[in-house]
């Protein structure tokens, strides 16, 4: 699970299955309390997702055990 540190990201699936969790923001930083989910995506192969911290936290697993899955990430900060 991680954030961007304020870029902007865009993840194309390039092979196989993941699936994305993406997660609210704590409410402190020294909560204890699990985050909580606020979706969760299955993409496949040419599907095309974003994410940023606006959106929340996220993390991106292949859950296919026996096969090899691959995406590709492309990340940007906005200038102002």
């Amino acid at each position: 699970m991680h954030d961007h540190a304020g870029a902007h990201c865009i993840m194309k699936i390039l092979k196989g299955t993941l699936v994305e969790k993406v997660y609210e923001w704590p409410t402190s930083e020294h909560s204890k309390e699990p985050l909580k989910i606020k979706r969760e995506r299955t993409y496949q192969r040419d599907e095309v997702t974003y994410m940023s911290d606006d959106i929340g936290l996220h993390s991106v697993g292949n859950p296919d055990s026996d096969r090899f899955a691959f995406s590709l990430h492309r990340m940007c900060e906005l200038r102002s």
